[in-house]
This record gives C-alpha cells, structure tokens and sequence, in this order.
C-alpha cells in the first residue's frame, strides 16, 4: 500500500520540523494485523517529508498493536493524517521540550501520586473534543511521576474498541481500571488516579512496571498490602525472560520480610508447570525451591523421576538440594 500526504498535511509538516530543537527517533511496531500496512504507508510518505526525523522499524508479535514509539511514553496507534498529524508532531514537540505546562495545581497534586498511572485514550478522527483531551495530557508524560499514554484510533482498531466496550470517544481509562468519557477536566482524570488501589492494577500495568524498572516498588506495593496480588502472578509465568525476572526481583522483595506470603502461591505456580515452555518451568522450579519447605520434596521428587530435559532436571536437583538443606538447619 503507499500512501501520498494532502499538500495541506505536507505544508503543515514542512512548517513544522522547522520547530524541532532536539535530535528525534520514532519507533514503528509493525506486524501481519491488516493496519500494518496503513501505518507502514505513513512511515514511508513521513520518510520523503521529513527526512531529518528517522524511523526505526521493528517487527513486534502479533498480539500487539502496530503502532508508534514516541519517547518512552507514548504509544500511538492511529495513522497520522489531519488533526491525528497535528496531535502527533504536537507529541513529538512535548518530548522535545516544548509541552505545555501544568497549572499549578494541578502539578502539585500530580507530583504527589504514588504510582505513574498508565493512561489509555481512543479517539477518532471525527469527534469534535478528542484533540483537546489528547492536548490536555501533552504535559504528563514530561512531569514526575511520568504518564505512559496509548492512543488508538477507535476506528482503525475496531476490534479492540468492541473489546474494551467503547461506546464514545473520547474515551480515558487510567490505569486499566476507571474511565471518563466525552470532555474531561486533568482534575477528574487526577482524581481517578489518586484513589487506584495497587491490589487492583491489571496485569498489563502490571507489566509495564517490570519494564521500566519498577519491580522493586511492585515488591513494597504487596508488602505494604500483605498479599501477592491476584494480576500479579501471569508475570512469573511470562513468555518474555525480562517480565519474569522482574516479577522474581519483585517477589523476592516481598519474601524477604513474609516468606509465607510467597509460600502460599507456590501451588499455584506448580500447576502453571505443566502448560509452559522449558525455560518457564526452569524459573518456577527454581522459586519453589527458593521458598518452598519439606512437603515440596515429595511432589518435586516425583517430577525428577519423570523428567527428561536436562535443564529441567538440573532445576529439580538443585530445588530438591536447597529444600533439603533448609531443612537441616
């Protein structure tokens, strides 16, 4: 598919890359999703418009929305042409340092939230307030704590405006759990954030933390609450290594203190044992090992006799050693 820019869109683009101060990559997810092709489109008319900001195109799963990388905290999954265009450079400018600033209070109320909250905006291109709303939340991404923000178009990715049961745009959800729809004040959506309760993020939340390198305040979160959270255990069975050796970091930090809060879901990820890879089932041994007391010695016993991997029965053994040596002491 090409794709070929209004001359309204490219004299609007040759204005404004004249604004950018600050060396800039753009990031391109692409995979086999049908939009692919749209945004693909788009990555080679920007290319012969504005040469100076290169993109990166990487193949992402199939899972993911194709989409772009703006910063490390805006996800944009919506092809830019007209007030998409606009709100997309306008993006680009914020990362730059030219956002707009936060009144006053509204800054020191956000500077005081305990969590960076994940924000989720759908758009569409006809609706008369989503350039405003999408305006409005230019400044939380350059503010402390930063705002990951994910826009999609609610029309190109139809389907997953049906699954998340969008029914107007523009639609927020703040942290995967509270929505305001239509025009909104940074006062209501700062309201949505501050009440969040942590036992409450959804695993993909979730997750982004581990990517950013927040594992250890997902560990005081569960400490301070007394509990692993429920959406918090897929990120120990992980297909990606990285996601799963952060939710360890994570839960070590829990463990440290109450060993018996990662005792009590030991069972839980020995199920999960049977359905995953070889890599997957080497990691969750291992914590069973880490945490696990004598009744683990039978069943962990059990599954050495039937094992066939080498790195499975490494696990085993060294799971089985570090039980038993507990137990002597």
């Amino acid at each position: 598919m090409t794709m070929t820019l209004t001359d309204s869109d490219a004299r609007y683009l040759a204005a404004w890359q004249n604004k950018v101060t600050k060396p800039a990559t753009l990031r391109f997810g692409r995979n086999q999703r049908p939009e692919s092709a749209a945004l693909a489109a788009f990555v080679a008319a920007w290319q012969q418009y504005v040469p100076n900001i290169a993109v990166v195109t990487e193949d992402i799963p199939e899972n993911e929305l194709p989409g772009f990388n703006l910063g490390e905290r805006w996800r944009f999954h919506a092809v830019p042409t007209g007030i998409k265009l606009e709100l997309f450079t306008e993006i680009i400018l914020a990362l730059d340092g030219q956002a707009p600033v936060l009144a006053p209070a509204i800054r020191e109320r956000w500077q005081k939230l305990p969590l960076a909250p994940d924000i989720t905006i759908f758009v569409a291109p006809q609706c008369p307030f989503c350039p405003q709303m999408v305006r409005q939340l230019l400044p939380l991404t350059v503010a402390t704590p930063a705002a990951t923000i994910t826009l999609i178009d609610a029309g190109l990715f139809a389907d997953v405006a049906r699954e998340q049961e969008i029914k107007a745009v523009p639609t927020v959800i703040v942290n995967g759990l509270y929505r305001l729809t239509g025009a909104f004040q940074l006062s209501e959506l700062l309201d949505l954030a501050a009440k969040n309760d942590p036992a409450l993020l959804p695993t993909s939340v979730l997750e982004r933390m581990m990517q950013e390198g927040q594992a250890g305040l997902v560990g005081e979160m569960m400490l301070t609450q007394g509990r692993i959270f429920a959406h918090f255990l897929p990120l120990l069975w992980h297909p990606e290594i990285n996601i799963r050796l952060g939710a360890m970091v994570a839960l070590e930090t829990v463990g440290a203190e109450h060993p018996e809060l990662v005792a009590a879901i030991l069972p839980v990820l020995w199920q999960e044992i049977s359905r995953s890879d070889l890599a997957v089932q080497g990691d969750l041994i291992y914590l069973i090992g880490e945490w696990g007391g004598s009744p683990w010695l039978g069943p962990l016993e059990q599954a050495l006799q039937d094992a066939v991997d080498p790195d499975v029965i490494e696990a085993l053994e060294e799971a089985l050693a570090k039980i038993r040596e507990r137990a002597r002491t």
